[in-house]
């Protein structure tokens, strides 16, 4: 099982977040998810707070069975986060 720690600090430029996401996460959101989906089936709500630019969610979506497929609302307080999610 993959240990997360959390970030304390919220994105607080449109060039945080920019960076953020430039950053290669591929292998650790996919670990992420691949243990998250390991634990049993997925459906319904999955709620995922401080998602910053929303890579796990996405992970997760894209990863977990599509029927019936998981909705996952991702909430961050980081304007800049939620508006690079959206694209």
């Amino acid at each position: 099982m993959l240990t997360r720690v959390l970030e304390p600090e919220v994105m607080d430029s449109e060039a945080e977040a920019r960076d953020y996401d430039s950053m290669d996460h591929a292998a650790v959101n996919a670990r992420f998810a691949a243990d998250f989906l390991a634990e049993g089936p997925v459906h319904g709500v999955i709620l995922d707070l401080g998602t910053g630019t929303a890579q796990i969610p996405v992970e997760l979506c894209r990863r977990a069975p599509a029927d019936p497929a998981p909705q996952v609302p991702p909430l961050d307080t980081a304007p800049y986060a939620e508006e690079r999610k959206s694209r």
